[in-house]
């Protein structure tokens, strides 16, 4: 029964694949054009209550399509912005 707990825990906790075709539909053209770009940048443009994840961080698998979300590098370069 506790293996069972902590598998469901941990399946809650990995990359998830986002839905096709909403991966970038709350985001403005600003935030789309921060990839390649310092971290401090993105967290000056995206608003509050973005997730900012780090290299190899993990998130929670629930989509909400009006969560913006940047990832970045151990340099602190955004390599990806999207919704969910």
């Amino acid at each position: 029964m506790k293996r069972l707990v902590l598998l469901l825990v941990l399946a809650a906790c990995t990359k998830a694949a986002l839905p096709t075709g909403e991966a970038t539909a709350c985001l403005s053209p600003q935030e789309r054009g921060l990839v390649g770009q310092q971290l401090a940048i993105a967290r000056a443009v995206m608003p509050a209550g973005t997730r900012f994840i780090p290299p190899d961080g993990v998130i929670t698998m629930d989509f909400r399509a009006d969560r913006h979300n940047a990832e970045y590098d151990a340099n602190g370069v955004v390599t990806r912005v999207f919704c969910g």
